[in-house]
């Protein structure tokens, strides 16, 4: 499963670069359309600007400026675009052969002489050399003749004409420069409102706007007329994703039929359309979309690979269990027949009269009793741990004197470490503090590792119990109970206290027991508050420690301490 795994991880990282690539090609194509819509638009509204202002031919300045006063009054009366020109002005020559400046005011409808900006002293060349190409064009190309945008305003002209009789019928009229349209744009309409709306149109989405937009002035002074991330610093256009020219250069050519009738002032355009990405590129937006990508894709690959090795583990521990508890039902069943078919046949022997003396008769009732405790035990640890699996064990905690409960552990076990051959060394203080236990759960724990040190160190022949107070940052009685069996290997010391384990020392000896007894001793003893350790070394026995909260009080006058060997 995990060789299909890593099969499956192979072909998402291949498909993800697919998918990177397709979604490059789909972007690039999307943002090279919205670039040529905000193109088409600009142009289609300045092409309705020059419409407007288009003076054919005049007889003199003055009918020019008539002509021109006109349309501006025309181009007010509810036109949408009206606050895209600020101001229109006539460049008429005067009698020296100078340009002269005229601005007109829409309210009276006068003209007034104004200075030239200091930002046009590059359109007086721009119109001087005009104006000689004009003087050498043919008459017929008049009627070809374009707008012209310089961006110092920016500003767009029109050259107007005077009509004179031509030299031949080939050449019926001719025409010469009469003067120009100047029209001055809205600079702080266009960078406000104009460019705004027209990149919210075309590049925005459903949230937040994915490109930075920019409209650049080209030329000997380029200028910002539009961004809208001007925060982020200037833009570059030779970084940007889209670079479209808003206006085709080349501006002192004639305009082809059928074509947009606006040029720029140069060989390369006035005004630049300037789109990039705001990850940066276009390109680092697509390879982060693609890391995205591939942290999700492997990280669900991830899941599934964490979820087949948990459930590998799962099923390797589910068959670990059902084969400890097999193991379990097995050691119960002969567990259980040894004391029922040791009862049957004394009672057999009892009524068979096989037994009659007293003294037989007192050493059967000895050898049933033995048999019913030891049967009592097992059913009791059985159901006790059936009991608490579901909740927590409920005990009735109160001060506890540790030593007279060990004391009638050690009195109830007796008759099983006789019959053992064992002999037993306790040594408990006299001082030992009251601790905070439940006597009966207490007493069955230290019965159990009594039973526990019987039942494995049987062959060491001897038993120790002690008892010690630590007192400190974390006072405590401890309740250790040693054997010289042949103690715990080290692999097998973290599952001692695990439900229906048993060593494997245990199992090739078979050595009695259900795998239950140190479970529930851990249980108890933590429901209690406690914790129990083990420290052992294969071969040199092993020592179990119950370690008991104390309460505050001391040993009760009754029994100050139990010392037995």
């Amino acid at each position: 499963m995990l060789l299909t795994l890593a099969l499956l991880a192979w072909l998402q990282y291949r498909w993800s670069g697919q998918v990177s690539e397709a979604v490059e090609q789909r972007m690039h194509a999307s943002l090279g359309a919205s670039a040529q819509r905000f193109q088409v638009v600009f142009q289609e509204d300045l092409s309705r600007i020059c419409d407007a202002f288009e003076v054919g031919t005049a007889g003199s300045d003055a009918r020019m400026k008539s002509a021109v006063r006109d349309l501006a009054r025309e181009w007010k009366q509810g036109e949408p675009l009206k606050e895209l020109v600020s101001h229109v002005y006539v460049v008429l020559t005067d009698a020296e052969g100078n340009w002269r400046l005229e601005i007109l005011d829409p309210g009276s409808g006068r003209y007034a002489p104004t200075p030239w900006p200091e930002p046009w002293k590059a359109l007086q060349e721009d119109l001087s050399t005009h104006a000689e190409y004009l003087e050498l064009a043919p008459p017929r190309q008049w009627h070809r003749r374009p707008w012209i945008m310089d961006p110092s305003g920016p500003v767009l002209f029109w050259a107007v004409a005077v009509e004179s009789p031509g030299a031949d019928i080939y050449n019926p009229l001719q025409y010469h420069l009469l003067g120009y349209v100047v029209l001055e744009l809205n600079r702080a309409y266009l960078e406000g409102q104009y460019f705004s709306r027209l990149a919210q149109r075309y590049f925005r989405g459903s949230g937040e706007p994915d490109y930075r937009v920019a409209v650049l002035g080209t030329g000997e002074r380029p200028m910002t007329l539009y961004d809208s991330h001007p925060s982020a610093g200037p833009l570059k256009p030779a970084s940007a994703d889209a670079l479209v020219d808003l206006l085709p250069p080349s501006g002192l050519g004639w305009r082809r039929s059928g074509t947009v009738n606006i040029r720029s002032t140069g060989d390369a355009a006035a005004l630049q359309l300037v789109a990039q990405h705001r990850k940066g590129s276009l390109d680092a937006a697509v390879a982060r979309l693609r890391r995205r990508n591939l942290a999700v894709i492997f990280g669900v690959l991830l899941v599934l690979c964490a979820g087949t090795v948990f459930l590998v583990i799962y099923a390797r521990r589910a068959q670990e269990l059902a084969r400890l508890q097999v193991d379990f039902v097995a050691s119960v069943s002969h567990e259980l027949r040894t004391p029922v078919a040791a009862v049957c046949m004394m009672a057999d022997n009892l009524s068979d009269g096989i037994a009659g003396t007293e003294q037989q008769v007192r050493q059967y009732g000895r050898l049933l009793q033995l048999q019913g405790r030891r049967l009592r035990a097992m059913v009791e640890e059985i159901l006790f741990f059936a009991a608490h699996q579901v909740q927590r064990p409920k005990l009735d905690l109160r001060p506890t004197n540790i030593a007279q409960v060990v004391a009638c552990a050690l009195s109830e076990q007796q008759p099983l470490i006789e019959a053992a051959g064992i002999e037993v060394d306790a040594q408990l203080p006299p001082d030992l503090p009251m601790v905070l236990a439940d006597s009966a759960a207490l007493q069955t724990c230290v019965k159990n590792l009594l039973d526990n040190a019987v039942r494995h160190g049987k062959d060491g022949k001897w038993i120790g119990v002690s008892g010690e107070v630590e007192r400190g940052e974390r006072s405590e009685v401890r309740v250790s109970v040693q054997d010289r069996g042949p103690g715990i290997p080290a692999g097998e010391q973290r599952r001692v206290f695990e439900p229906f384990y048993r060593g494997a020392q245990a199992r090739d000896a078979q050595v009695a027991g259900t795998g239950l007894g140190l479970s529930l001793v851990r249980q108890m003893i933590e429901a209690m508050g406690g914790r129990i350790t083990l420290k052992a070394e294969a071969g040199g026995g092993c020592s179990f420690t119950l370690h008991l909260a104390l309460t505050g009080g001391g040993p009760r006058p009754e029994r100050q301490g139990v010392t037995s060997r």
